[in-house]
């Protein structure tokens, strides 16, 4: 978790010290600006609170901490509720895995 938590910060300082930078060179890309206007509506619609739900999906989870940069969301709020997501999503993975495990050895 850790390590996680590192990893979302670092990647949120990215999002907003070179926001505007990676706008400009992928704003273009369609698939980036499906993804980046997904996140921005889910931004809007639940603020960092719904960092907890982006947290669950697979991919986005992914490129949530730059998008979040990238909004300017208020660095700590969004932490907190990412780490959380993120300790719920990794207990049913890890949940997930170990009973799997059970049914075939």
């Amino acid at each position: 978790m850790v390590s996680s938590g590192l990893a979302m910060a670092l990647m949120y300082w990215v999002g907003r010290k070179s926001g505007d930078w990676v706008r400009r060179r992928f704003g273009q890309k369609k698939r980036f600006m499906e993804l980046y206007d997904r996140l921005a509506g889910l931004n809007d619609r639940y603020g960092v609170r719904g960092q907890v739900l982006i947290r669950m999906m697979p991919v986005i989870r992914t490129f949530s901490s730059v998008v979040s940069g990238m909004l300017g969301a208020d660095f700590w709020p969004y932490w907190i509720y990412s780490m959380v997501g993120n300790c719920i999503y990794s207990g049913v993975v890890i949940a997930l895995g170990y009973y799997v495990t059970n049914l075939f050895l």
